[in-house]
Parts: structure tokens; sequence; C-alpha cells
């Protein structure tokens, strides 16, 4: 038995030895990827990659020879701490979720209204939008611009007042969600017409269109600054307002843009391969990764926390239903809003009945990216 033990240490040491040095080298590529701006979208893929072989290369020597991976199938998680509370229910289907002040604002589609919620679960109807409420966000002077989706319209709400800011027929036959910058400038993405039973409709190619509400051109100087987008859904900026990043919902996967001067969306890239999910909305957090929420299909429906390049290092499953988007809040931007459907029957439309969602909460050990929303 001595001989057994004694003859096995210079390979135990070699494998801390070893783990200890991969472990540090992945820690700082990890630190290096954080300190990156999300502009070189390929780059942060190059290094997200290297730090993830380094981190499974230093499990696998804990484990033995063996390389360990973390599972992602439904029924586990990467971090099974999470336990999410109801904040609110009773609602039709909960979208575009956004913290203001000391308040969630969020559209509940087929309800036809925008919604806002405390964290004691108050809940406050803000205003009626007759074409259905779609992307949410809040310009520099406070008001709050709503898409109006089924009459592809900008909405602004400013003392006690809905008017229009822009008419975006030109643009899109419907529009969905939207992100609004530092400056004000409103990306909304086209929804086009989908029929559950033709699959030809959930690839076709969509525009994403630009609205500078506070421009002296006639119509808010609408116009599309990307195209052939399959299905552009939840959007968000990065906090220096270089970067925009959106989820392709028909694509399964979230792609990355430029931001120029003017408004313009330029170096094209893929930040995240999504391994077969149809996203939803989207919301950043400090560290770059990005919040996913996932509709469908129903054995990997939740929410994701992705990095550049895809690697799911977060995630919150749900037993049934669907994640319809995702948001960080909160006073200190740690409690993540989940915003979710409870059904996935969408041919018998049982989505759009009053009860069918909710919004549920839960803390998280990263904070949101501090940037216009």
């Amino acid at each position: 038995m001595r001989n057994q033990v004694s003859n096995g240490l210079p390979t135990l040491i070699r494998n801390v030895i070893l783990t200890a040095l991969l472990l540090h080298a992945s820690v700082r590529i990890e630190r290096l990827i954080h300190r990156m701006q999300l502009r070189g979208a390929v780059d942060r893929f190059l290094l997200d990659r290297a730090h993830r072989h380094l981190f499974h290369a230093a499990c696998g020597r804990v484990a033995g020879n063996s390389v360990t991976h973390f599972s992602t199938r439904k029924g586990t998680s990467v971090m099974p701490r999470h336990k999410p509370r109801v904040l609110l229910e009773g609602l039709h289907f909960p979208e575009s979720p956004r913290w203001r002040g000391d308040k969630l604002y969020f559209s509940d589609f087929y309800a036809h209204e925008v919604v806002a919620v405390d964290l004691s679960g108050r809940r406050e109807s803000i205003v009626e939008v007759p074409q259905q409420p779609g992307g949410l966000g809040f310009m520099p002077d406070g008001s709050l611009l709503v898409v109006s989706m089924m009459d592809s319209r900008l909405l602004r709400w400013a003392d006690g007042t809905l008017t229009q800011v822009a008419d975006l027929s030109e643009f899109a036959y419907s529009c969905n969600d939207m992100v609004v910058d530092a400056r004000g400038r409103a990306y909304i993405g086209e929804m086009l017409p989908l029929d559950v039973d033709d699959p030809s409709t959930m690839g076709r190619p969509s525009n994403l269109v630009l609205v500078e509400p506070e421009s002296s051109r006639p119509n808010g100087g609408a116009r599309v600054v990307a195209d052939k987008l399959k299905m552009p859904n939840g959007a968000v900026v990065t906090p220096d307002g270089s970067t925009l990043v959106v989820a392709e919902s028909f694509d399964n996967k979230l792609t990355s843009f430029h931001i120029e001067a003017d408004g313009s969306l330029t170096g094209r890239a893929v930040f995240a391969e999504l391994d077969g999910i149809v996203s939803d909305g989207i919301c950043l957090d400090a560290e770059g990764c990005v919040w996913v929420a996932v509709i469908i299909p129903d054995e990997k429906a939740g929410f994701q926390r992705v990095t550049p390049g895809g690697a799911i290092v977060d995630r919150i499953d749900m037993e049934s239903g669907a994640g319809a988007a995702v948001a960080l809040g909160g006073p200190d931007g740690h409690t993540l809003f989940l915003a979710e459907s409870l059904s996935t029957d969408w041919a018998s439309r049982s989505h759009m009945q009053k009860g069918n969602g909710r919004i549920r909460v839960v803390e998280v050990d990263v904070p949101a990216a501090s940037q216009a929303i």
C-alpha cells in the first residue's frame, strides 16, 4: 500500500501543479476578455474559446486524464443555486422589460398596455397602446418610447400624452423589439408575418430601422441601417455606445454591429452562436455577457447567460413554458427579471390569454451593464 501511494505521489503533484497553472492562465484570459470592448467580436470569440479550453483542461486534471465538461442538458444547471420568485402574475404575454428608477416597465402584448411594477409587486398601468405595444426605451429626458407593433409606428409617452414620433410602415411590415442608446437613438426590428404551420415564414430577411426622435428631419430621420436579418428581436447597446448586439431569432445567433457616429451600423459579425435555440429578448451585464430568453424549443426553454462566442456560463431552466424576455435592474443592478409565457401551444393561441404571463425575479452575481435602455 505504501509503495502504491509513493508511486502515485509524483503524478498527483504534477497534476496539482499543472491544474494551478492552467487555472491561472484561464483567469488571466478571462480578465482580458472582460476588459476588451465588444466591438472586436472575433477577437473576443477566440479568447473566449481559449479560456474555455484551459478551464476544461484544468477540470480534467482534477478529475483525471479525461477532460470534464459541464452538462447543459435540460434539467441541469451550470449554477443550480438560482431560485426565482414570482413578482407578478396574471399577465397575457410580458415583453421588453426595462428597469427605470425604482420600477420595471414592460409591454403586455395582448393586453395592449404598458405596465410598471416595483419590487414589492405593486402594479401600475402606464398607457394603453391599441395596436399592441412592443419594444420600450427611455429618452435622455426620461420620456418613454413605445413601439406600436401592428401599425408600425414609434410613439412617445410624455406628460400623460401619447404622440407619434415616426411612421415606419415604409421600412417594416410590423415592428417588434427596440433598444434606445444613450443619445436617444432608437433601433427597431421588423417582424414579418409568421405561420406556425409554415416553417418558410420563419427565416425571411428583415430590417433593423433607426429613428432619431430629436432629429429635425421628417419622420425622425427613419432609415434602414441593417437588412437581411432573420427576425431581429431583442437588442442591446454597449455602455460606450460603440456596439449593438441583436438577437436573430430564426438564425439561432446573436449578431454584433459597430455603431458609427451618425448611428449607421457597420462591421457585421457573429457575436454568439446559440446552438439551435430560438432567442427572444436579451440583456447585457457588466462582464460583457448576454442573458438570452429562450422561447423555443421546449426542452431548452428558459434563460441562458452566454459569452461572446456562445459558451453557456449560467442558465435558469423552466419546468414548462418559455422565456420571453429578460432584464437586469434593481437598486444595485443585480436583480434579473424573467418575463415568461406559461404556454408554448402557439397554434392554439393560448399564450395570448390572460393568466398566461408572469414575471419572476432572481438575484445574480454580475450586475447590469450601465447602458441606456
